[in-house]
């Protein structure tokens, strides 16, 4: 019993991942969690207590439980007749849902509905609004409505399950929203745009216009907190009013917020702000000091935002057509990246080989050793002409770089493919190079002699075979936006159709062996027979490419839509997507989460692994350091020849029954065993064994032992041993 726990403690140490030492949990910063698909299109969200309620441009309120916010849950809904929902308010047992639209026949009303039983609301009574019910609150026993053009409207809740008005104002303009401090109301208008309407309340059926308040931008949502007025001011940002004073408020801070699109919606809980555009964007603000509020942190959602409501530990975002997404906003900052470094040229894209950084650049190649994060001492760096590139890619092997290059508007022959000899990476000499026309380039690969660019055209196919010649020999039709190649097969993913899979093994006439059918496919990463594919309507796929003809989907996850430039380290996914390194989890090959994102100085044009950290060509912004997840291992990534600091085994599926197969990837050629043990430490079966290429290898073990037996149900321990001593090893778990 003590050889067999020692023997399974040894193989435990022997498969458990190493850490990098900058190492962070992107799973402790702000994220996405949860999300709930809803059939129409959200427009406006209400959180009170557990409840989200969502109001939906065809009219719909759907009431979802979010005591789980990683699992939001539909429990109720009802439908009136609306083409928007404008705004909605609390009040006990009761929403207030203004709706209107633009189509013949569909009047602007605000509707009671009431929520007692959350899983059956019922509109009780209505109200006419003339006009948009654009914004509410509720103040005590009184709904305050700015009503588009037809000013504020202000109705007793005194009869619940009713509406009676009992005060209006025709405010000049077009209400957008109203906010309550005090006996005065302050309504934001859309037009005209040059001031806030300050009304005194005290007589609430006789509200009157007292001053205006300047704003330069249009003023959209607003919200009191702590004696300060908040105003999402459309392209001007976040504007902040001291009310001292109520009827003279005084401007006491701003901040201006890139949001790609106007500042339209603002959620306060406690000294936190959210704000949101229409566009990918929320903001999360720290509003402790009103006149120096101060950005913790910038959130991609994924998707266009209408909405946004908030908890002290979470916020839900309404993204259109794409319903409900929660995000843990607890931490209320975001992951930084390690270090940046300015470079003489922009780099467009990077490969690297241990330490060594290749980088194809704005003006030539560079090759950098990379000391740390931030730190690198230039080797050496080749101008290569005659124009400056805009886009570029570069893949190394066996001693020599490849690239791409492209300057646009100028020669016809736009696109540069470069042979260079980088045997001595100090002394980079080019070799060869051939020319071809396309509008951009978006990848390249390496197999066989030859070399794989995906550009606007198609992909074209280039044989290197001799460096000092390279000749355009072919092509593969259709445009893929990236490409990656495992053996004798290259996987496209491509704009139209999802995701292709091409036997190469005649490199100059591939052969479409089978496809996976998506929407527009954005980015490719193979894992031995995993293929992940990132689509603009679909998010991220899981597929398994066992048998290439006939691909299967695992599972899939949503993620943003122009998701590209993967890479995968131990059991974590990396990503690029507009300006963002995404990180998703894997689990037992079948499963993906999200763990997190963290913002790049520009936006990135191709990852590179190094042992401790993660480096991205950020363009204008030099070189991105990024850390590692904790929980990975660092093995860098690439060609197994040129990268790998020792070799590496995996299994799949894992557990499995009936069979499963073990790959394993060498950095270099020679003799190896890979053996089976049961947890006593038992030989169960000897799987492999003697001379193999260095590259990876796969290999299928039925559940047998030596003997040709089955063995039981159980966990078993794989171990690859190389013949320079070098060990490496996994767990598997037969489920009979």
């Amino acid at each position: 019993m003590l050889r067999a726990t020692i023997f399974t403690i040894l193989m435990l140490l022997l498969i458990t991942p190493a850490i990098a030492q900058d190492c962070i949990r992107y799973d402790d910063f702000i994220r996405s969690i949860g999300e709930l698909e809803t059939i129409a299109s959200i427009d406006r969200t209400l959180l009170v207590g557990d409840l989200l309620y969502a109001g939906a441009d065809d009219g719909t309120l759907y009431v979802i439980d979010v005591t789980s916010a990683s699992s939001p849950t539909l429990i109720g809904e009802v439908f009136v007749d609306a083409v928007h929902t404008w705004s909605l308010a609390a009040d006990g047992d009761y929403i207030y849902m203004g709706v209107g639209g633009e189509l013949p026949g569909i009047m602007s009303k605000i509707h009671v509905i009431d929520v007692s039983v959350p899983s059956n609301p019922t509109v009780v009574s209505s109200a006419l609004a003339n006009d948009w019910p654009r914004g509410m609150e509720v103040v005590g026993d009184l709904l305050f409505v700015a009503c588009n053009g037809d000013g504020l409207r202000i109705f007793t809740l005194a009869y619940p399950g009713s509406l009676i008005q009992i005060g209006q104002n025709w405010i000049p303009g077009y209400s957008h929203d109203v906010a309550v401090y005090g006996n005065h109301a302050y309504v934001t208008k859309l037009i005209p745009s040059d001031d806030i309407a300050i009304l005194d309340i005290e007589d609430p059926t006789a509200p009157v216009v007292i001053a205006g308040l300047p704003i330069p931008e249009q003023s959209l949502e607003c919200l009191v907190a702590d004696s300060h007025l908040y105003v999402a001011a459309g392209d001007a940002g976040l504007r902040v009013y001291s009310l001292a004073v109520p009827e003279l408020p005084e401007q006491v801070g701003d901040l201006l917020l890139d949001l790609f699109a106007p500042t339209q919606n603002i959620e306060i809980v406690g000294t936190t702000l959210f704000a949101t555009g229409s566009y990918y964007s929320m903001y999360v603000i720290d509003i402790s000091v009103p006149s120096s509020a101060t950005v913790l942190s910038i959130l991609e959602t994924g998707h266009h935002s209408t909405d946004v409501s908030a908890s002290a530990d979470y916020c839900f975002i309404s993204e259109r057509a794409y319903g409900v997404h929660s995000y843990d906003v607890n931490p209320g900052v975001f992951p930084e990246i390690l270090a940046s470094a300015s470079t003489p040229w922009y780099p467009l894209d990077i490969e690297s080989v241990g330490t060594t950084a290749y980088v194809i650049a704005s003006h030539g190649l560079m090759i950098l050793d990379v000391t740390g994060p931030g730190t690198y001492d230039e080797l050496a760096a080749l101008s290569m002409g005659p124009a400056v590139a805009h886009e570029g890619n570069i893949v190394v092997n066996d001693g020599f770089a490849y690239t791409t290059s492209g300057s646009f508007g100028g020669d016809p022959d736009s696109v540069w493919v470069r042979v260079l000899d980088v045997a001595d990476p100090g002394d980079p000499v080019l070799r060869g190079e051939a020319k071809f026309y396309a509008n951009y380039i978006y990848d390249i690969d390496y197999a066989n002699g030859h070399l794989f660019v995906a550009n606007s055209w198609n992909t074209r196919i280039i044989d290197v075979n001799d460096p000092d010649n390279p000749l355009v020999v072919g092509s593969i039709s259709g445009i893929a936006n990236e490409i990656d190649i495992h053996g004798e097969l290259l996987f496209a993913a491509r704009r139209s159709g999802g995701l292709g899979i091409y036997d190469i093994t005649t490199p100059a006439a591939p052969v479409l062996v089978g496809s996976y059918e998506a929407s527009q496919a954005t980015g490719v990463l193979v894992d031995v027979q995993l293929v992940y594919l990132t689509t603009v309507d679909e998010g991220l796929i899981l597929i398994d490419t066992w048998n290439p003809a006939d691909p299967m989907l695992i599972t899939y996850m949503d993620a943003p839509r122009f998701m590209n430039k993967l890479i995968k380290f131990g059991d974590n996914l990396y990503a690029h997507d507009n300006g963002y390194m995404t990180i998703y989890a894997v689990h037992n090959s079948s499963q993906l989460t999200f763990l997190g994102a963290v913002s790049a100085p520009d936006d990135i044009g191709g990852f590179a692994g190094f042992p401790d950290f993660i480096v991205g060509a950020s363009g204008n912004s030099g070189l991105s350091f990024f850390a590692y997840q904790c929980d990975e291992v660092t093995a860098v990534p690439g060609t197994p020849a040129e990268t790998q600091f020792g070799p590496e085994l995996a299994a799949w599926p894992n557990p499995f029954n009936p069979h499963t197969t073990l790959s394993f990837s060498l950095p270099a050629a020679g003799n190896i065993s890979l053996d089976l043990f049961d947890v006593s430490g038992r030989l169960v079966r000897h799987l492999a064994g003697g001379a193999y290429s260095a590259g990876e290898h796969f290999t299928v073990w039925q559940g047998l032992d030596d003997a040709g037996k089955p063995v039981a149900s159980g966990v078993y321990f794989s171990r690859l041993s190389l013949e320079d001593g070098a060990v490496t090893g996994g767990k598997l778990v037969l489920v009979r």
